[in-house]
């Protein structure tokens, strides 16, 4: 029992042994028994659909698409950062 791990699964505490097994520690002493996870997935998926919101694609490709216009209008032709640097040696 030294090395067992306890745990509590909400009605009984779980008793691990070294070798990973799991054993009722107080409902049915020394019984075996399988640790199973269920997760409520079919009840987060209804919450996350009626949390989530529509999103406007467009909008953000519109955005983008100024942002790289502007930033091409900033641009410096190379040519022009070749001859400065050609000049300034």
């Amino acid at each position: 029992m030294s090395n067992a791990r306890l745990y509590w699964d909400g009605n009984d505490i779980l008793i691990q042994s070294t070798d990973g097994n799991l054993f009722s520690g107080v409902h049915r002493p020394n019984q075996l028994v399988w640790l199973l996870t269920a997760l409520p997935l079919a009840s987060w998926q209804a919450q996350l659909e009626r949390r989530a919101k529509p999103v406007d694609v467009a909008h953000f490709e519109q955005k983008d698409r100024g942002r790289r216009e502007r930033r091409l209008g900033e641009a410096v032709p190379i040519e022009h950062l070749l001859r400065k640097s050609r000049k300034q040696a």
